[in-house]
């Protein structure tokens, strides 16, 4: 079965477009609108995600402090942000790894290889979003 995966992303085309690539690539994925939302699942499933793809820019608070908020009850879920290339605060959190927008699929599996999540990447998943 496939590892779970929460995507935490603004924008319902970003969303609904990496939902099905990454389910393409063996993902279990749910996705999340709002920071809220996020939390609510999470705690609901009481943390048991493989993974995060966090949108930096979230509309209720931004991804580094949902971050911040998620490590407080799950220290250890290997997370992927999402950042705008002007200036991106740096991340001090070695189970979490920064990817710009806008990124395509290979770039946030090969960020979830870098987490251990995958053994490879899979090769020709070059779709931008």
């Amino acid at each position: 079965t496939g590892k779970r995966l929460l995507i935490i992303e603004a924008d319902p085309t970003v969303r609904l477009l990496a939902g099905e690539a990454l389910i393409a690539a063996g993902y279990h994925v749910e996705p999340a609108a709002t920071a809220g939302e996020a939390m609510g699942r999470i705690r609901a499933a009481q943390g048991r995600y493989d993974a995060l793809l966090i949108d930096a820019s979230l509309p209720d608070k931004d991804g580094y402090t949902l971050l911040t908020d998620i490590r407080s009850i799950y220290a250890d879920i290997p997370a992927v942000l999402t950042v705008d290339s002007n200036g991106a605060p740096s991340l001090d959190d070695d189970r979490a790894l920064q990817v710009e927008k806008p990124f395509s699929t290979a770039m946030i599996l090969d960020a979830l290889v870098r987490l251990g999540l995958r053994d490879e990447p899979i090769a020709g998943e070059n779709d931008e979003y």
